[in-house]
């Protein structure tokens, strides 16, 4: 739920860097503004503010001196003495409104472009965090989202100014949370680029796509889902494979594709209705209020219309949990 930060993604750091080192990074944006930091390390030390939507929002930057936090203070590897500090400012959207617990263990997990996904992220010892809000007005005044505001304006925002600080040498990874994405720093400008060409939005920046094995849970299928729609308004999507029987880079572009499909006309899809999809058949749409698979969302899953029956637990659209990908 969007509170007083409406989006958030970070940089890893293989060590702090300090907010003088960010400047020069960030020219092409403005002259950035100071302010103080909160009591806790958890809500943030001293920013850097940027404007967008003409200084309606802003663009906070500001550094962790510690690694990402993965359990947000639920888990059983947190420490007791943070919990407490660290809980409040993750229910509270600090760490990015969708972000959940073990976002990045999934992530690093579901990188599939990325080989070095396992190795690299973990060299990381603290990490910049660059978030969209409207609460930090020169004035002092804080408010909601001009008229004008919408989820894509804020990611794109968000999206030019991580590139531009991507830059510094310290920067390992870029991770998005609420779309539980690793990537290299490089991949930013290409992903941009690429889709400025192609006159699309970048998803592959701000949503995964992940590929689930649910052997030991539905032995011989599998499952595809998107994850983090949800920054954009947008329902995600999950599919439903019996075996190998369709490529799964067809898949792919088919959850890409159906995602486009409601950002354009918004959400169309109902119970019981089919489209044409991988394999040249249709396939029939099911509205989950909660996923799958973690994290917990609502979610469209899809099913062929093959001749196959999808077993008990995966036509129930009851949560399952976490699976482990294979």
């Amino acid at each position: 739920m969007k509170g007083f930060f409406t989006q958030g993604v970070a940089l890893l750091l293989e060590s702090k860097v300090e907010l003088e080192e960010l400047a020069p990074l960030l020219a092409n944006f403005g002259e950035p503004r100071r302010i103080p930091g909160a009591p806790d390390w958890a809500r943030g030390g001293e920013s850097l503010l940027l404007p967008f939507l003409g200084g309606a929002g802003q663009l906070a930057i500001d550094i962790v001196d510690r690694p990402w936090p993965d359990e947000m203070g639920a888990g059983e590897r947190g420490s007791a003495e943070e919990q407490p500090e660290l809980l409040k400012a993750w229910t509270t959207g600090y760490f990015g409104p969708f972000a959940f617990p073990r976002a990045y263990e999934r992530a690093c997990r579901q990188a599939w472009i990325w080989k070095e996904a396992q190795t690299e992220p973990p060299r990381h010892q603290a990490f910049i965090r660059v978030r969209t809000t409207y609460q930090f007005g020169e004035d002092g005044k804080s408010g909601p989202p001009p008229d004008e505001a919408n989820p894509l304006v804020e990611l794109q925002a968000l999206t030019a100014v991580t590139t531009a600080l991507a830059r510094h040498p310290a920067v390992v990874c870029y991770f998005n949370p609420s779309g539980e994405v690793v990537l290299p720093p490089t991949s930013l400008a290409e992903a941009t680029r690429w889709a400025e060409e192609q006159e699309l939005p970048p998803l592959d920046l701000w949503s995964n796509v992940r590929f689930l094995n649910l052997e030991g849970v539905a032995d011989g299928w599998y499952l595809m889902d998107t994850v983090g729609m949800w920054q954009l308004d947008i329902t995600d999507h999950e599919i439903v494979l019996p075996g190998k029987t369709y490529d799964f880079q067809e898949v792919e572009g088919f959850l890409r594709n159906v995602s486009l499909y409601l950002m354009n006309h918004g959400p169309v899809f109902d119970d019981g209705d089919t489209i044409d999809g991988p394999g040249g058949v249709n396939w029939r749409a099911m509205s989950c209020e909660e996923s799958f698979t973690a994290p917990p969302r609502p979610t469209i899953r899809w099913f062929a219309v093959d001749g196959t029956e999808a077993p008990p637990i995966l036509a129930d659209p009851q949560p399952l949990g976490d699976p482990q990908a294979n």
